[in-house]
């Protein structure tokens, strides 16, 4: 954020981050009755001073028009936009939440991405979402370009989060090469 060097600076006090992933489910309209002005408002109130608002999620839905990546399918509006000039209107500093190891839609759609073990098995089958190398064409193909779209809204900064790899990975053929 420009201007502020230090956490322990004391104009840099009062944030939010949003912990905001949403699974597709049912076709339930996601946000629909969500107001932006009144809720930048109402963070106003509060003496918020940042928020990280959701770009792209462990799901790999996107909030935002994205032309490149899943925007989340139940969503009918582009909550980035819609959040950032309310946000700003009221002094509010704007993070864009990025995931960026976890995540589902690219996973299941580009299995070679994942972060492989030792013994071939991709890490995060099991579980919620997957777990992505950044080594693989997922860099290139997705990453780089879904952060051009984002940069290209009114934001004051991207929050890059699951920025790992698994311990003792990764084994995938893009790391052994």
């Amino acid at each position: 954020l420009k201007g502020i060097k230090d956490i322990r600076d004391s104009r840099f006090r009062r944030g939010i981050h949003l912990d905001f992933h949403t699974p597709e489910m049912a076709h339930t309209p996601a946000l629909e009755n969500f107001n932006a002005e009144q809720w930048a408002s109402e963070l106003a109130k509060a003496r918020v001073q940042w928020v990280t608002v959701f770009a792209k999620c462990h799901f790999g839905n996107c909030y935002y028009d994205t032309k490149i990546g899943h925007k989340h399918r139940d969503l009918k509006r582009d909550m980035l936009r819609e959040l950032t000039g309310p946000l700003h209107d009221k002094d509010i500093k704007v993070s864009a939440y990025y995931s960026l190891a976890w995540e589902k839609h690219a996973s299941q759609m580009n299995p070679d991405w994942r972060q492989t073990q030792k013994d071939g098995t991709a890490f995060g089958e099991d579980g919620p979402w997957g777990v992505l190398c950044v080594n693989s064409p997922y860099l290139d193909e997705l990453v780089i370009p879904q952060v051009n779209e984002i940069l290209e809204y009114d934001i004051d900064g991207v929050f890059f989060d699951i920025t790992m790899y698994q311990p003792g990975s990764c084994y995938c053929d893009y790391c052994q090469k």
